[in-house]
């Protein structure tokens, strides 16, 4: 899944997933990021997210993030990032919220990362939608679901990103995304009742982790 050259194949990836959003239907995934960039969709009301991706190599480094949602649907998450080559560890605080929609047309939702200024994103706001593709008999076959998002942010976030994420009837739940200019992917597999565990490639650099996701 590693991915060298972001600036050669970054372009062509964006334009298939601009044309991917032209499709008709919407089915809005419950998340609150595609892999690091966030989605238009929040998690459902009064329910928490946990997850980390931790790195094993020579310079282990690693993220974990916690989200919660509120009864009106309001998302704050705490994102942690430690690595062996800074001195001191990142947190950022984010907050996302849905914006109300029409049906059949795109969840959106705004939102500020690392609104404390502690972290990697510097108070970078964002604007992200997410709709859902409609699939045929046939994709149906290999597919549950596939959701296009994009979006774009201030400051560090450096403009626009895309991303998609697509769940197989494998199980498998399959994301991939072009955020800050560069590509991250990640898989997850079902392992019981809200538990995942996760393969993430962020910026080049292989983790491995699991999430967890509740409602209350």
């Amino acid at each position: 899944m590693l991915l060298r050259s972001p600036a050669r194949f970054g372009p062509r990836f964006s334009g298939l997933i601009a044309l991917s959003t032209l499709s008709i239907g919407i089915h809005p995934a419950y998340a609150d990021r595609i892999v690091l960039a966030p989605a238009g969709t929040t998690l459902p009301e009064t329910s928490f997210l946990s997850e980390i991706a931790v790195n094993t190599s020579i310079r282990k480094a690693d993220y974990e993030w916690f989200a919660y949602s509120s009864g009106d649907g309001i998302e704050m998450e705490i994102n942690r990032y430690e690595s062996s080559t800074l001195r001191n560890k990142q947190w950022s605080m984010n907050f996302e919220y849905p914006l109300p929609t029409i049906r059949d047309l795109p969840a959106i939702s705004l939102g500020i990362r690392d609104l404390t200024g502690t972290g990697a994103e510097h108070g970078a706001l964002f604007l992200a939608a997410t709709r859902g593709i409609k699939l045929s008999a046939i994709n149906r076959r290999a597919f549950r679901s596939i959701n296009v998002s994009a979006g774009a942010g201030t400051g560090t976030i450096g403009g626009a990103f895309v991303g998609v994420e697509s769940r197989l009837t494998a199980g498998l739940n399959l994301t991939a995304e072009i955020y800050r200019h560069r590509p991250n992917f990640g898989v997850g597999l079902p392992l019981v009742r809200d538990l995942q565990l996760k393969a993430y490639s962020l910026n080049g650099t292989i983790y491995y982790g699991a999430s967890f996701h509740k409602s209350l």
